[in-house]
């Protein structure tokens, strides 16, 4: 048994997770007020996943003391060497603003692309 929020039939609550497998591949929940609606892990999943990808709205002031540390002691994952002007690609990956530009200019129209590490779409004016 498994405890956690999770959102179900358009409620967000706190759950028990009951049975993590039954024979029809949905999961069974237990709302902590006793009510145990039928469940798609999956659909579930992809909300969380959306969720997540959303970028707050105070999301630039956040991102740019932490790409300063970056640049000062991360590493670019597509030249290996020290961050050189970190930027973040709207999948939350960071590289080196030259690296992905690069990247970028390798397929047609050179002023969008695909992240090179999970493919999610980047473009000049998505990169912080």
């Amino acid at each position: 048994m498994v405890l956690g929020r999770v959102l179900a039939s358009g409620r967000v609550g706190e759950v028990l997770v009951t049975d993590l497998h039954d024979e029809d591949s949905t999961y069974k929940l237990q709302f902590s007020d006793g009510q145990s609606p039928e469940f798609d892990w999956l659909a579930a999943c992809k909300v969380e996943l959306v969720t997540a990808q959303t970028p707050s709205e105070n999301e630039p002031e956040s991102v740019a003391p932490l790409l300063r540390s970056l640049s000062e002691e991360g590493e670019c994952p597509l030249c290996l060497d020290t961050l050189a002007e970190a930027c973040r690609a709207p999948c939350s990956h960071i590289f080196c603003r030259a690296c992905i530009l690069k990247a970028m200019r390798m397929t047609p129209p050179s002023w969008r692309g695909d992240c090179p590490l999970c493919r999610r779409a980047v473009s000049v004016y998505t990169l912080q």
